[in-house]
């Protein structure tokens, strides 16, 4: 009896469904408010620092081209009193040096400092950076011509432009304004898109919720094109997981009908086990009661009782065939006895029980086997039965006679053995037809295909068909013996000492 879901339950199964939307949605909104924050400052940072340098050598590289412009060609003495008046016209302090940086000709800075730029003047070069008094100052230089009052002719020299660091640091700040001015609106977005995007990730998350609870339900899977629509929905990963889902469920679905097939045939399995069981003895008796007929003399070369005993062998094999059937202890839920085995032979020994009927039939054989055959490792009276099987079917598909060739042949795993006829081809109505219960015949069962196929499948090799309207193949192939599995078949007291 089915066990109803009070109120509770379902109002505790819908709070933990909000609890997990709004876990994934704050996450969201949180990773992305970081992401881009983070990423923000980062970028003022690197974009203050980077544009602050560029604007600084810039801001000192022009001062100082028209400064030295402004004095190129001129006869102005570089004398302290034109550097102060160079340092209230550019708000920045000026050196003015001979060819040799060192000779100092005039300077707006004050003794100490012009000092200590001499004694570092030698290593500057014509751009850069200079500590001097334990102020950063960022400077710039370009060679002049002017006057010099000691020496009668106009002197080759430097002009040096030196800004302090603190000049730039109002700009840097109002940098900084910019960068927390933009930082706000961007936090503000992230946060929209961030739940926009948590909306498009929970939404999908809830219908593949919703399945689950349908499933839990039992009221089956939603309409396929709801799941097509809801496949496509959605972001890529997510519609991935909606897709892996839905196969999972197609999946279930063909586990839940080949659980329902293997009930079908464990019932069946057990019918035949039973009849095979009553008719096995009094098959038996015939038979033994046939050889004894056999050995007399007057009916020892009789071949109405040679057909009986191929007819009581044909049984026999059917029988065996039911009994694959039968759960648990059949021939088929244990491993087969294997031994080297010629398909050739085994092929004849089905002829043989055959023979009668195909006479009937008119159905003439061909036989293209090869001179030299190898072996295969195979449980003979299994493989006989699926001969036997592809056999009748063959024989059944010529009902107006024909002709049937078994072919025996390389392939690239092993032997393939064939079978055609010259019937009307293979018509599938419904599934595979190596099915259980899934027959080309009006009247079959649909049973015997599919033990083949299970026998083969036993033994490590393929099975299948071709057909055309002009006939059908049906083959099945088995690794060739090998010599390692030949030792591993051999009798410990035949291996050598």
């Amino acid at each position: 009896m089915q066990q109803k879901k009070s109120p509770s339950h379902g109002r505790l199964a819908g709070q933990e469904r909000r609890d997990m939307r709004l876990s994934i949605r704050l996450r969201t909104i949180l990773a992305l408010n970081v992401f881009v924050i983070g990423l923000s400052i980062l970028l003022g940072w690197i974009a203050q620092d980077v544009a602050g340098r560029v604007v600084e050598e810039r801001f000192v590289k022009e001062m100082v081209g028209s400064a030295s412009g402004f004095l190129r060609g001129r006869s102005y003495p570089k004398s302290n009193a034109m550097m102060g008046y160079l340092r209230e016209l550019f708000h920045a302090e000026w050196i003015a040096a001979e060819e040799n940086p060192t000779h100092i000709a005039g300077s707006s800075l004050s003794d100490p400092l012009t000092e200590d730029f001499q004694r570092k003047a030698a290593d500057l070069g014509t751009s850069g950076v200079v500590f001097l008094g334990g102020q950063r100052y960022r400077f710039d230089s370009a060679s002049v011509d002017a006057a010099d009052v000691r020496a009668p002719r106009a002197s080759q020299g430097r002009l040096y432009m030196l800004v302090p660091d603190a000049q730039f640091q109002q700009a840097r700040q109002r940098a900084r304004a910019s960068v927390a001015r933009v930082l706000w609106p961007a936090a503000g977005a992230a946060t929209l898109i961030a739940m926009l995007l948590s909306f498009s990730i929970t939404r999908p998350i809830r219908r593949l919720a919703n399945e689950m609870d349908r499933l839990t339900d039992a009221q089956g899977p939603s309409d396929p094109a709801e799941r097509a629509l809801a496949a496509r929905r959605g972001p890529k990963e997510i519609s991935r997981l909606t897709r892996s889902f839905h196969e999972l469920l197609d999946r279930l679905g063909a586990a839940r009908l080949r659980v329902a097939e293997s009930e079908r045939l464990a019932t069946l399995g057990k019918i035949c086990l039973s009849v095979a069981h009553e008719l096995r003895n009094p098959l038996s008796g015939i038979k033994m009661n046939v050889r004894v007929l056999k050995d007399r003399a007057d009916l020892k070369d009789d071949p109405g009782i040679d057909a009986i005993l191929r007819e009581i062998d044909r049984m026999g094999l059917y029988l065996n065939e039911l009994m694959t059937l039968a759960p648990g202890d059949g021939p088929l839920s244990r491993e087969p006895s294997t031994a080297p085995t010629k398909l050739s032979g085994l092929a004849e020994s089905v002829l043989t029980i055959l023979s009668g009927r195909c006479r009937h039939a008119r159905v003439a054989v061909e036989r293209h086997f090869p001179a030299e055959e190898p072996s295969v490792l195979a449980d003979a009276n299994q493989v006989r039965q699926v001969m036997m099987n592809l056999m009748v079917n063959a024989v059944e598909a010529m009902p107006g006679g024909g002709t049937m060739t078994l072919r025996i042949q390389s392939a690239p795993t092993g032997i393939r053995f064939s079978i055609a006829d010259t019937g009307k081809g293979v018509q599938v109505r419904d599934g595979n037809l190596f099915e259980a219960f899934s027959s080309g015949k009006s009247n079959g069962v649909g049973l015997g295909l599919y033990l083949s196929r299970q026998i083969i499948d036993r033994h490590g090799g393929h099975i299948g068909y071709d057909s055309s309207p002009g006939g059908a193949i049906f083959w099945f192939e088995l690794p060739i013996q090998t010599e390692n599995a030949k030792r591993q078949a051999e009798p410990a007291g035949n291996e050598p000492s």
